[in-house]
């Protein structure tokens, strides 16, 4: 007991004499990085990131690759000036494929676990460059890039515009929007989100979209060999060719003539702007809601006979 009264007594004086800082406000730290290649020897960017928002659009330079990567999280005051070494972009290189992966670890502070921060990446690649992205905690947003796409994330929404290569993007909680403006091929999936595309007027495709939760939409469309129900629609839009598969589980889906307005914004995030009324969102994320609680009812009524 005498042993650990000294402790106390120890940690006490040092916070009140010598460690002030472990009780001051942390203060957020920003680091940036950017590399560049060139799309003559480097034909694929791979992202693997945890915690962060990716944004990628095509370069204005024909064969310069750019990836800027933004290191961003908490710091003790005193610690501002060293850089964040909790976050980590390990970068590789082989076979005409650079990738970039993020290690963000979460420190051990004396009262509680602080948070680990993120990396948000931006990137701009010229013609004929592929890229495959992934985040498990961001947004992904794609402008003008007319080249093979493959994105994925886990907690976010992946919103594009200007579509013209074979694109293949899945989210699970998060909805997916896009303006298309032609297509080699397209296949959207997601679990929980509504899938929105625009500018469906003008492209030539085959259609197959179904979902369990939610209606299917569109509006000044028409489709040839249309065949459609409460949770399917395929159909051929003007010459046909290319397919566009759009599937999500809880989650409505809309087909919109012409392209939804995009906002960039100050940080480079994309917004799109719909004219649809989606009411039956609302009922659906109500049904997922009371589903969560009636499963938590039922594990704290198991646990409680226990």
């Amino acid at each position: 007991m005498k042993t650990k009264i000294i402790l106390i007594a120890a940690f006490v004086l040092s916070v009140g004499f010598g460690g002030c800082d472990l009780l001051r406000k942390k203060v957020e730290k920003q680091e940036e990085t950017s590399y560049k290649f060139s799309s003559v020897t480097v034909k694929k960017i791979v992202v693997d990131n945890t915690n962060g928002d990716i944004e990628i659009m095509r370069s204005n330079d024909s064969t310069g690759i750019t990836v800027k990567a933004i290191k961003e999280g908490k710091v003790k005051y005193s610690e501002r000036d060293k850089p964040l070494e909790n976050i980590s972009v390990i970068v590789d290189s082989s076979n005409g494929v650079v990738s970039f992966k993020t290690e963000i670890k979460k420190s051990m502070g004396v009262f509680k676990k602080s948070d680990g921060g993120s990396v948000e990446f931006e990137i701009r690649v010229p013609k004929n460059v592929e890229v495959e992205l992934s985040t498990t905690n961001g947004d992904i947003s794609m402008m003008n890039v007319p080249n093979a796409a493959k994105l994925n994330t886990v907690n976010g929404e992946i919103l594009f515009a200007n579509a013209y290569g074979v694109y293949e993007a899945t989210s699970v909680n998060g909805s997916i929007v896009g303006n298309i403006d032609s297509t080699k091929g397209i296949e959207l999936k997601t679990t929980n989100g509504s899938i929105k595309l625009g500018n469906m007027k003008n492209v030539s495709c085959e259609v197959n979209a179904s979902n369990v939760n939610g209606s299917i939409k569109y509006k000044d469309i028409e489709f040839r060999n249309l065949s459609s129900g409460k949770h399917s629609l395929s159909g051929t839009l003007n010459n046909g060719g290319a397919k566009i598969d759009v599937t999500t589980t809880n989650g409505s889906i809309r087909f919109q003539p012409a392209p939804f307005k995009v906002d960039r914004h100050r940080h480079g995030d994309f917004e799109f702007r719909f004219d649809f009324d989606d009411e039956d969102e609302k009922i659906i994320e109500k049904k997922i809601i009371e589903e969560i609680k009636s499963k938590d009812n039922a594990k704290g009524s198991d646990s409680s006979k226990k």
